[in-house]
């Protein structure tokens, strides 16, 4: 019983310190970036006093484009090409801009 209960504390140690440097890691990549007008703008991120885990970014206008695909599934719908390329232009920038 003892090995399972150690087992299980191990594991979410091993998860909140894995998830908590993934969380800095690309909380400062997107932070060095913020000068590129496709990826949005890191002000400040960190952690509490009380271990909780925050960003501050820069908050956009317009509507997120999980509604306009949901909205456009929905009603059947179908985006033309035109449509998808300038949705995805500044998507594959940024991307670009990350893998540089």
């Amino acid at each position: 019983m003892l090995n399972i209960l150690s087992s299980i504390i191990y594991n979410i140690i091993f998860f909140f310190i894995f998830y908590y440097r993934r969380f800095l890691r690309e909380a400062e990549l997107t932070g060095s970036l913020s000068n590129n007008p496709n990826i949005v703008t890191v002000h400040d991120f960190g952690r509490t006093r009380g271990g909780t885990l925050y960003i501050v970014m820069e908050l956009l206008n317009g509507f997120p484009l999980n509604e306009l695909l949901d909205k456009r599934i929905h009603n059947k719908q179908y985006f033309t090409i035109l449509e998808c390329i300038h949705i995805m232009s500044p998507v594959l920038k940024g991307l670009h801009a990350v893998n540089k």
